[in-house]
């Protein structure tokens, strides 16, 4: 049997390398929007991201209704581009209230990451903060080997299965 790559190790290589997370989020009226944002995530695989009230993305988060977010390998990265490792959430939204002990915890892990263009954002009034929690998941690591993602643990998909999914 050769050897194949370990989920756990592939996921943990994406969090490592990305920077940034894409969201995916929709309107009131139904109309798709996919935006880029720095993030941070915790012990628990949730990811905080501080954005601007002025970007259309932050009006879907705060309708606290679920979205999309993707962490993907970077085009130059990769050995196909068909076949970016990526993973990919559905997760839950909650909004952080300024000064509370979560907001400003999370504050510091942005500015840990990023630097003092953390606090420059968050003194402005227009930035809020989310916390996205993953509650399912798809994990591609190359051609042929994907995962679904629940509660941390991966379970293979192969076509046969992506019939059943497309199914329901």
């Amino acid at each position: 049997m050769k050897n194949l790559p370990n989920p756990e190790i592939e996921v943990a290589a994406l969090f490592e390398h990305c920077r940034t997370l894409t969201l995916a989020t929709m309107d009131t009226h139904g109309i798709p929007q996919s935006s880029p944002a720095p993030f941070v995530r915790d012990e628990e695989n949730r990811f905080y991201v501080l954005v601007s009230a002025l970007a259309p993305h932050t009006a879907h988060l705060a309708a606290l209704k679920p979205t999309g977010v993707l962490l993907i390998e970077d085009e130059h990265d990769a050995l196909d581009v068909f076949a970016r490792k990526r993973m990919s959430y559905v997760c839950a939204v909650a909004e952080l209230l300024r000064d509370t002990s979560e907001w400003r915890n999370r504050l510091d892990r942005l500015n840990d990451r990023f630097g003092a263009i953390v606090a420059t954002l968050a003194a402005l009034p227009d930035f809020r903060m989310f916390r996205l929690a993953p509650l399912s998941g798809r994990l591609v690591i190359g051609f042929g080997r994907a995962y679904r993602v629940k509660d941390g643990v991966f379970t293979p998909i192969g076509p046969a299965e992506e019939a059943e999914d497309s199914k329901s």
